[in-house]
């Protein structure tokens, strides 16, 4: 394969994510984030309709089973639409290995994941009401767990109030290196969106 179009999508991928970004438009107008920072469960029923939560998931467990190409072609335009922190969790807690009761199904299908960081010691949570599972990406240590508890430490920012974790629940799910590498691809395509979405605010004003 020639050097200039190793990492370049194909026209199947690119036909793909036209099609998301057709059903996104309705569902995540910008105009929403003036009113709430997070998505209604209108929309959550929505986005699983669709497919965003189970990319990644093998078919012959109801997903599409799709490959890491699609999800961040996903993923970025989700980033254009500023959909909430919650959604990119959501989806990157399908790449998970899971553990313990949940390793039957291999699966975290109809969950909604909360995202959690931890920057020097603290574990912060951007919070979801609707959250069942916390995804706490952690350097390599990167985990799913079952809940947390938490304390409200910022509430002005329009992406979500803060918390500082101060309970992790039980820990379902592990990423291993490749797991790991397809959140990280989350990450970067959904900040990629985001920097489009600015981008086109900015040439647009």
């Amino acid at each position: 394969m020639e050097a200039e179009t190793r990492y370049h999508p194909n026209a199947d991928q690119l036909a793909l994510a036209s099609t998301i970004e057709e059903s996104l438009a309705p569902l995540l107008p910008l105009s929403r984030v003036h009113v709430s920072s997070g998505e209604t469960n209108q929309t959550w029923s929505s986005l699983s309709e669709i497919g965003i939560f189970g990319i990644s998931v093998p078919e012959e467990q109801g997903g599409s089973g799709l490959g890491a190409t699609e999800e961040s072609l996903i993923a970025m335009a989700l980033g254009q639409r500023l959909a909430s922190p919650a959604v990119f969790a959501t989806m990157g807690a399908a790449n998970a290995g899971m553990t313990g009761r949940r390793a039957a199904t291999g699966t975290v299908a109809g969950c909604r994941a909360a995202a959690a960081y931890r920057r020097q010691g603290r574990a912060i949570l951007i919070r979801d009401e609707g959250a069942d599972l916390v995804l706490l990406r952690d350097g390599d240590q990167t985990a799913l767990y079952e809940s947390c508890v938490s304390q409200p430490i910022d509430d002005r920012l329009w992406l979500g109030s803060l918390a500082q974790v101060v309970e992790l629940g039980e820990p379902i799910a592990g990423f291993g290196l490749w797991p790991l590498l397809r959140l990280r691809l989350i990450d970067a395509a959904a900040l990629a969106g985001i920097a489009q979405a600015a981008l086109d605010m900015a040439v647009g004003y």
